[in-house]
């Protein structure tokens, strides 16, 4: 399919994202840049702080964050996915309102919505209420999710998604697995690298490429900046202060 697809007035593209891990803001942004500028997508960050802050304490304390690793094994890990699930689902208020807000303020109400989630809380969240607001609204929402963990989660197996992409062949096996071990619908998925941002294969602006070389440059006294992502892949490492 064609993405000047997207760019018909029929047609609303939302980014459904939350800002608790770099790797889901990376990979969002960089299919947001890959867009073509007759597009005008939607972001939908999570609103839900109580997701938010969950987030928090089991990543940054370290005796929480080696909790959450440990229940991420063995038969465990399945028994807390299902009843997170069931937590995310009985949250989905404010996003049902959101969704509503934004379609009944478009100056032409859209036939499709394409909804891209960068992160597993709101795509089980928009799962669990995609098929009300189809029949509420009569429009069609297909859902794509793009899996920003390369290490397999079985919370990333989303049964109501139109699409998954996943990053590896291992991650595709894994969470074909856990559909097979607890019996639930087959999905489509497809093994695809991570999303890059266009923005790498362009050149730097002349006033950019000043700024780099006054910062490399000895006796230049420009500010040298310098950034340490701490990406989802780095988890269980230690953390430097």
């Amino acid at each position: 399919m064609s993405l000047s697809v997207l760019s018909e007035k029929s047609v609303l593209v939302i980014f459904a994202y939350s800002p608790t891990g770099l790797g889901h803001l990376r990979v969002t942004d960089a299919l947001y840049e890959g867009l073509p500028e007759t597009v005008s997508p939607i972001l939908l960050g999570s609103q839900d702080k109580a997701i938010g802050a969950l987030h928090r304490f089991m990543s940054i304390h370290p005796l929480t964050r080696a909790l959450f690793e440990w229940v991420q094994q063995g038969f465990i890990q399945y028994i807390l996915t299902f009843i997170y699930i069931y937590f995310l689902h009985s949250r989905t208020k404010l996003l049902y309102q959101q969704l509503v807000t934004i379609i009944d303020e478009r100056l032409i109400i859209p036939d499709t919505i394409v909804v891209v989630a960068t992160h597993f809380g709101l795509a089980h969240q928009l799962a669990h209420i995609k098929e009300k607001i189809m029949e509420k609204k009569n429009i069609r929402i297909l859902l794509f999710v793009q899996v920003t963990d390369d290490s397999p989660q079985p919370i990333w197996y989303i049964p109501e998604s139109d699409m998954t992409f996943v990053p590896s062949i291992h991650t595709k096996e894994k969470l074909d697995t856990f559909r097979k071990n607890f019996r639930l619908p087959k999905i489509p998925m497809a093994v695809t690298p991570y999303p890059l941002s266009p923005s790498f294969s362009k050149q730097l602006s002349v006033e950019k490429h000043h700024n780099r070389v006054e910062q490399v440059t000895l006796e230049s006294k420009a500010y040298i900046h310098i950034a340490f992502p701490i990406p989802g892949a780095a988890v269980g490492t230690t953390f430097i202060t």
